[in-house]
Parts: structure tokens; C-alpha cells; sequence
């Protein structure tokens, strides 16, 4: 015979597991094999203009793929703001689920050589029991290869300024503008 204390003790027991499951940040799982890629495929630059040209369009890989606009341009930062009420990579808001957000650093790894780091994120609804799936390894793996396949004219000798054509036409088929294309790759 359960008593009138113990059941309130009971009921406030499964409520507390309920909620800590419904608030619970489910870690999302990754694809080994894509984060593999995403570490091999790191842009790097080397001297003053591989490093502007990269740069740049690493800052209108940002502007044309995140959800959200630049907060900071620096010589080594570029990072978006972040949506509002974002907590732990997760939201309770339908209106931010999904949408891209992050920052680049240019960081140096000797002998004038720089890599060009994207960290992206996005936000994950959550669910009784857990969230939604959020991930940004396409996205990143992207970045790395659209950024990464930037070189300058005096590696390739031929495309618009510094860019080859190959850079040229895959920035066209990912809807960059053709003056957007110039500044990029202006010499």
C-alpha cells in the first residue's frame, strides 16, 4: 500500500527523468569518414596572394551559404552572427532549425603557410527524447573544396585574374554573381 507522500516522492521522481530527457543534449553523430575528409581537405595558402584570393572567397563562401550575415571581417576571423536563443546547439524555435551559422579562422602553420579553418553549425529542434539531426559536414566539406580549389594565376597562368577556370565555373554553378567572381579573383 503506497501512501499519499509516496506517491508525490514517485511522481516527482519521473517527472525530474522526464524532463532531463526532454532537455537532453543527444550528441549528433558524425560520419567518421567525412570528418576524416573534412581534416585532409583544410584549405591552405601559402605567400600574400594565394592567402587574399583564398580569403576572400572564403568570406563569399559565407555570404552565400550561412543564414546569417558577417558580424566580424577580420584579416583572420570571419564569423556570422548566431541565431537568437541558441543554447547548446539546440533551439526550441521552428523558425531556426536548420539554419547555418559559424565562423573561419586564418590560422598560421609556418613558413608563411596558413590553413583556412571553417567551424559551421546549425540548429537541432528538440524532441522528447532526444533532437533532430543537425549536421554540417557537407557543408564544410564544401567549403574546404570550394575554398581549397582557389589558386592564383601564378600557379595555373590562365582563368579571371587569379582564379583558373575550373574555380570560375564552379563558382558560377553555385550562383555567384560574375562582378561577386572579378572580386574574388581581381589580381
Amino acid at each position: 500500500m503506497t501512501t499519499q507522500s509516496g506517491r508525490v516522492l514517485i511522481l516527482a521522481i519521473s517527472l525530474g527523468l522526464v524532463a532531463g530527457m526532454s532537455s537532453a543534449h543527444v550528441p549528433v553523430k558524425k560520419d567518421p569518414a567525412k570528418e576524416a575528409a573534412i581534416k585532409a581537405s583544410i584549405p591552405v595558402c601559402s605567400g600574400e596572394g594565394d592567402c587574399r584570393v583564398k580569403w576572400e572567397a572564403a568570406q563569399l563562401w559565407l555570404v552565400h551559404n550561412a543564414s546569417y550575415k558577417l558580424q566580424t571581417t577580420t584579416d583572420v576571423l570571419l564569423e556570422t552572427y548566431n541565431p537568437p536563443g541558441a543554447v547548446a546547439g539546440v533551439t526550441a524555435d521552428d523558425d531556426y532549425v536548420g539554419k547555418l551559422f559559424g565562423r573561419v579562422t586564418k590560422e598560421p602553420v609556418g613558413d608563411g603557410r596558413y590553413k583556412i579553418v571553417a567551424d559551421l553549425f546549425c540548429l537541432a529542434k528538440v524532441r522528447f527524447g532526444g533532437q533532430d539531426e543537425c549536421l554540417t559536414q557537407d557543408q564544410t566539406l564544401d567549403f574546404n573544396n570550394t575554398v581549397g580549389s582557389v589558386q592564383s594565376a601564378a600557379i595555373t597562368g590562365d582563368g579571371v585574374g587569379l582564379c583558373p577556370m575550373k574555380v570560375v565555373e564552379r563558382l558560377k554553378q553555385r550562383g555567384f554573381s560574375d562582378q561577386a567572381i572579378r572580386e574574388v579573383c581581381a589580381n
